[in-house]
Parts: structure tokens; C-alpha cells; sequence
């Protein structure tokens, strides 16, 4: 680090140099900018000097300074044309909350239209607010009138509200009801690890199988997905579980859509047979 600037012909310390220009961020950049112009030759009787540049403490850090390099300049470039259309078509005033919520979208490999949380619950509970304050997305609860039937009831939802108000290009994501909070993650941060997986849809998983009635088909199941490429199948937590499933709207769709036509519960044969194997717990699998 360079200890000495050449001011009006004489030395003068860096340490000297900053308390001249006074702790204010003000003076320090007015006192910044005198000795960059000193070190123009002829401004200065001691001709070409070297100035140094003393870290400022402003608790707000870096980000709030203008500064710019390269790939910024690059990326300033491309947007300013659009920025400026904007304005041309009298579509108003981008505030810059709006302006840094369009650059993040707009980091992203798809294009996505919104984003939700959404739930199923067949009763009121006080988990739903703790859920609502603290999600990364705007939570929608979905629920219906009548006899609670089982996850069946759950599915079915999904699939019909996915059909009717879901958009294609829209992000949801399915979580239990009255178990499941926000652990601190903002949504542009789920988001790019949701895009970090390169797939429409992901869903959780865990160590166990659920209901155990089900481990056979559960592990068959594992077999084919390897097969297809569709996940680690040796890791430790690798059956899926369908408390935490996120997706775009038109792979959800087709999904649900599978499921709806292809459920055991068409055929009353096959719904009783699955019936006795799994128990009372036979519509949670």
C-alpha cells in the first residue's frame, strides 16, 4: 500500500491525507477526487503523484456504492434498450424494487409467470399462519366441504386446482398443511436450487417408507426409477415423499393428470385389494 501523496508540491501522509478529509464519506470522496487531479501533470507543483484509497465503513456495505465492472457494463447494455421501450410505451415508472425483482426473473433459464405455495387442509389450524408468514411464496390453502376421506381427497384437489387456475409456466410447490414452515430461505434463493436440479419437477424424499405396508412396492418402485435415471437411488434418503413436490405448471399437470387416470380408486377390484393389503392407511399410499 503507498504511504505518501504529493499534494501542492509537498508529501503528505495517507493517514494525514485522510484526516484532512474528514471521517465524512462527503469529504473523503471531495479529498479523493483532489488528488486524483493532482496526479494530472501541470495541476501539481510536485507532478505525478500516486494516491491511495482507504477502505471505507459504510454499514450498509458494498452494494450500496454505484460501482460497475465488465460484465455489469455488458449486462447494463442489453437491458437499457428494453428498460427504454418500457418507458416509450407509457407502461409507467419501474420502481427499484421492481427493476431488481425483473433482473433476478430474468437470471433464470425459464420463464415463469408466478409463483405459489399451496396447501390442502381439511380444518383450520394455527400452523397455517406460522406457514404463511414465513414461506419463500405467497401461500394458497385449498380445502373442501364434506367428510375428511384421506389424502385421496388431497390429491384430487391438487389435480383439479392445477387444472383450472394453475398457468404453464407457473412454479408451485405442495407441502403438508400443519407440519411443514419456512426454515429462513427467500424465494429467489429455492428457486435457483430448484434450477440447479435441471429437471420440471422435484420432489422430496426421505429414509423411510410410508405406510410400511407398502415397502415392497415401495422398493420396486426405487428399482425403476435408477432404471430411468430419474435419482440417486442408493442414497440414504430416496423414497419419495409426497409432503414437498415442486414443479412448473405443465409437468405438474401432466403428472396429476397421470395419477388421476391411472389411480387404483377407478377400479372398486383393485381398490379393495389394495385395501386389505395396506390397511385402514391403504388411500395415503
Amino acid at each position: 500500500m503507498v504511504r505518501w501523496v504529493c499534494v501542492g508540491g509537498r508529501e503528505v501522509s495517507s493517514r494525514a491525507a485522510r484526516s484532512r478529509a474528514g471521517r465524512g464519506n462527503g469529504l473523503l470522496l471531495w479529498w479523493r477526487a483532489l488528488v486524483m487531479l493532482a496526479c494530472v501533470p501541470g495541476l501539481a507543483e510536485g507532478g505525478l503523484i500516486t494516491a491511495t484509497y482507504p477502505q471505507g465503513r459504510n454499514p450498509k456495505g458494498p452494494d450500496h456504492h454505484a460501482w460497475t465492472n465488465t460484465k455489469i457494463r455488458i449486462v447494463a447494455d442489453s437491458l437499457r434498450p428494453t428498460i427504454q421501450n418500457w418507458r416509450a410505451a407509457g407502461q409507467g415508472k419501474l420502481e427499484e424494487r421492481e427493476l431488481r425483482q425483473a433482473l433476478e426473473w430474468a437470471s433464470y433459464p425459464k420463464r415463469i409467470t408466478s409463483t405459489q405455495l399451496v396447501v390442502y387442509a381439511n380444518k383450520a389450524h394455527e400452523n397455517l399462519q406460522l406457514l404463511s408468514d414465513t414461506s419463500p411464496f405467497p401461500v394458497t390453502v385449498l380445502s373442501q366441504e364434506g367428510e375428511w376421506k384421506g389424502t385421496l381427497d388431497k390429491l384430487l384437489s391438487y389435480w383439479t386446482y392445477l387444472m383450472n387456475t394453475v398457468d404453464d409456466d407457473a412454479l408451485v410447490i405442495f407441502v403438508d398443511a400443519f407440519d411443514v414452515f419456512g426454515n429462513g430461505v427467500d424465494g429467489h434463493e429455492l428457486l435457483r436450487r430448484y434450477f440447479a436440479y435441471d429437471s420440471p419437477i422435484v420432489i422430496a424424499t426421505e429414509e423411510n417408507v410410508f405406510p410400511r405396508e407398502v415397502e415392497a412396492q415401495a422398493h420396486m418402485a426405487i428399482q425403476l426409477y435408477g432404471k430411468m435415471g430419474l435419482g440417486n437411488v442408493s442414497a440414504p434418503s430416496r423414497f419419495v415423499n409426497a409432503g414437498g413436490i415442486m414443479g412448473i405448471g405443465w409437468a405438474l399437470k401432466r403428472m396429476f393428470n397421470d395419477m388421476q387416470e391411472n389411480m387404483v380408486a377407478h377400479n372398486p377390484e383393485l381398490l379393495q385389494m389394495h385395501a386389505d393389503l395396506t390397511g385402514h392407511w391403504f388411500l395415503h399410499a
